[in-house]
């Protein structure tokens, strides 16, 4: 998921109504065990892509940076 590389930007059904500001906590997922492997970051929404051509609708590109705090991973 993350490891060293850094994620700097997510591609989400807008349906929680997400705003420049908000604190997101990142969960890596592992899909070929349907189970959430414990670590995780926190982040905060810098910039959101909405209702742009080739954008489907209900869906936004959130950009964001760590937390303050640094990157947070949990095992």
């Amino acid at each position: 998921m993350y490891g060293t590389e850094v994620k700097t930007a997510e591609l989400r059904f807008d349906d929680r109504g997400f705003e420049i500001g908000d604190k997101l906590e990142l969960r890596e997922y592992d899909p070929t065990t349907d189970t959430y492997s414990g670590r995780e970051i926190h982040v905060f929404i810098t910039h959101i892509l909405r209702e742009f051509e080739g954008l489907t609708d209900g869906w936004a590109m959130l950009s964001f940076q760590d937390a303050p705090y640094g990157r947070k991973f949990l095992s």
